[in-house]
């Protein structure tokens, strides 16, 4: 039996375990919690440590072996938790996460990194603790014996003692376990094969095997060897092992066993295979558009009948399907305590990174593009955001200084704000700044509200940092995370509080493959209006349009507010004889605006499909859908009539 077939297992597991590390370590610093804390870092600790073992993954093992050692050292109050253990604890999950990955792409584990195990060494030195190489047979090694030997694959458990005044345990271990490599394939050892080596286990050691030769064989060849004074073969047995995993108590066992419960309702898919399944499914939204029209014109009883029934079961399945691709934000919220804590050491500042809502879903595709957007914009409020020490207790702040990276749903969409008690950001150094790059001039300056102000710093080289360094001052970052947002339909904003600290607040739908929509129709064109930023359809009388500055305004909810036209945006003609325009009043935050187009067509669930290379740089467009009657659509990006450039191209 080849344990290959185990790898992708095993890096799937590790990574989980990983990440639950990651997860718990920014913790660490609430103390009323430490106790639990480091149980379940070490539980992860001790799983993963067994599954290197049981995969032959020795530095691995032995380096989760050393862990534990600290973490046991913890738990047992033996010692205070100081940054040092923390710093060490992050290199460890470091480590591993690129040994996992030389796992994966290589099929070998890197090679120790001797600083860190001699640090660790000494760690455990310096607590006083005797290294203990016994260790029990995790869960994952069971599951994997467990299936040999429903194979119909012979297990056996082999003990084997050593003299006890042999001089080199550890070369008359190698010299066992080699020939045990001949006899068959090696499941598990205690302790682990590296120990043995080094002679580190009192007399006797022991070995499982899958192998289909005779216990008497096995022991001639392997007591023929030099100070080896006893072996005992027996078949393995799933219950003697069983007795031998490390005691739980009676709660924990059975909060353990409705874990594993749960688990077994739960099966490991290919991300390419969902990705296959969604794709289908998309065309199948299609299809459903298209029989929808088609009923339509037929006009017959049992068709429309069936196409409803179609309908009904399509939408609980788009339901299931949305459900299946949502990802928990923690996936990548997890990453960046390490990187808050680096940077924040390089540059001197004392930082509390508080994460909230990690538990806060999103489609996965929105996952994979928001890693670089929130790194920009964390590394921004370490380096602008945050003051020196010295600079928070002149102005009588708390020496440390927080950033708090906040998840949350606001009705259709997400909520990420990343939020910072600094110092704010100085209004009139982004207007001399945007002055001086000739991006508004002294009049516009002056009309601007803070809010619209603080969008110039989203201008692609735009920088108030007086020096150029590391992290910032080359007028890049901030302008590529507005980019990437609005590639994913997301939407940015700043809100500021001179010597209290600034937010940013980011918007995204829930998904970006399937959306409701408004489709109109321009110069006999259908296109699609998300319905997530309309407010309201409305038919406009010419007399009840009024103008400002030569821009036309309407009466809606007890304001006026701009009247823009999606003819000017596409290109088309202006209808000026009609007597009443068909209005789309949309809505961003608390800015409202209205939108004429010459019909409205109706209302429909559309896959939203990229743009070819062509067009995708094409502003104001979040991509293309086939409606159900065959015809393509163009969805609009309504953040567009938002922003100053479309006022800037709408007066021209």
């Amino acid at each position: 039996m080849s344990q290959n077939r185990y790898v992708s297992m095993f890096i799937d597991e590790s990574l989980e375990h990983l990440s639950l590390i990651n997860e718990h370590l920014p913790k660490l610093a609430q103390e009323e919690h430490q106790g639990k804390i480091l149980d379940d870092i070490f539980r992860s600790a001790h799983t993963i440590k067994g599954m290197a073992a049981s995969m032959n993954f020795t530095v691995m093992a032995d380096l989760t072996h050393q862990f534990e050692n600290v973490l046991d050292d913890l738990r047992s109050e033996k010692v205070r938790l100081t940054d040092q253990h923390v710093d060490f604890f992050y290199a460890i999950v470091d480590f591993l996460d690129s040994s996992i990955e030389s796992v994966s792409e290589q099929g070998i584990e890197l090679a120790h990194t001797p600083e860190l195990k001699q640090q660790l060494n000494e760690m455990n030195e310096g607590a006083g603790k005797q290294t203990s190489t016994n260790q029990t047979m995790d869960e994952h090694t069971l599951r994997i014996i467990e299936q040999a030997v429903q194979e119909g694959i012979p297990v056996k458990t082999i003990t084997v003692s050593v003299d006890d005044q042999a001089m080199l345990k550890g070369v008359r271990a190698y010299m066992v376990i080699t020939e045990i490599t001949k006899l068959g394939e090696i499941l598990y050892t205690n302790p682990y094969t590296e120990a043995l080596e080094e002679g580190l286990f009192e007399k006797s050691f022991q070995v499982i095997v899958a192998t289909g030769i005779e216990a008497d064989e096995i022991v001639q060849s392997i007591g023929s060897l030099t100070e080896i004074t006893q072996v005992d073969v027996k078949d393995f047995t799933i219950q003697q092992q069983t007795q031998q995993l490390t005691p739980i108590a009676a709660p924990e066992r059975r909060q353990q066993e409705a874990r594993e419960e749960k688990t077994q309702k739960s099966i490991r898919v290919q991300l390419g295979k969902l990705d296959e399944l969604m794709y289908l499914f998309e065309e199948l939204v299609v299809e459903k558009s298209r029989l929808e029209e088609l009923s339509r014109k037929v006009d017959d009883t049992d068709l429309t009948t069936t196409t409803e029934k179609i309908n009904r079961s399509i939408s609980h399945l788009q339901s299931v399907m949305l459900s299946i691709r949502m990802m928990s934000l923690d996936t990548i919220f997890s990453r960046f305590p390490k990187m808050v804590r680096k940077i924040a050491k390089e540059v001197n500042k004392d930082i509390d990174f508080v994460i909230e809502g990690g538990e806060t879903e999103i489609d996965k595709a929105l996952i994979d593009e928001l890693s670089d957007p929130l790194l920009h914009l964390l590394r921004n409020s370490i380096d602008h955001g945050i003051e020196q020490k010295e600079q928070r207790l002149a102005q009588q702040k708390k020496e440390k200084g927080t950033i708090t990276l906040r998840a949350f749903y606001k009705g259709s969409r997400v909520a990420i704000e990343i939020e910072d008690d600094g110092g704010g950001i100085n209004r009139e150094k982004v207007l001399q700044k945007a002055l001086k790059l000739n991006l508004l001039s002294e009049e516009e300056a002056m009309e601007r509200a803070d809010e619209d102000i603080y969008q110039l710093l989203f201008q692609s080289g735009f920088s108030t940092a007086e020096a150029v360094t590391d992290l910032s001052g080359r007028g890049v970052g901030l302008d590529v995370v507005k980019t990437n947002l609005s590639k994913i339909g997301g939407t940015i904003d700043v809100y500021s509080t001179p010597g209290k600290g600034s937010t940013f607040s980011i918007s995204l739908p829930l998904t970006v493959s399937i959306m409701e929509a408004l489709l109109v129709q321009v110069d006999n064109r259908p296109y699609a209006i998300p319905v997530s930023a309309v407010l309201e359809t409305a038919t406009v009388r010419q007399e009840a349009i009024h103008y400002s500055q030569d821009q036309a305004m309407i009466h809606v909810r007890g304001q006026f507010i701009p009247l823009y036209s999606l003819q000017t945006f596409v290109g088309a003609p202006i209808p000026l004889e009609e007597e009443e325009w068909s209005v789309v009043v949309l809505y961003q935050k608390d800015k409202l605006v209205a939108l004429r187009v010459d019909h409205f067509i109706g209302h429909s669930e559309i896959v939203l499909k990229t743009l070819g290379h062509l067009l995708k740089t094409t502003k104001g467009l979040l991509g293309a859908t086939i409606l159900g009657d065959g015809n393509i659509a163009m969805v609009v990006d309504t953040s567009l009539f938002f922003t100053n450039q479309w006022r800037a191209f709408h007066e021209q």
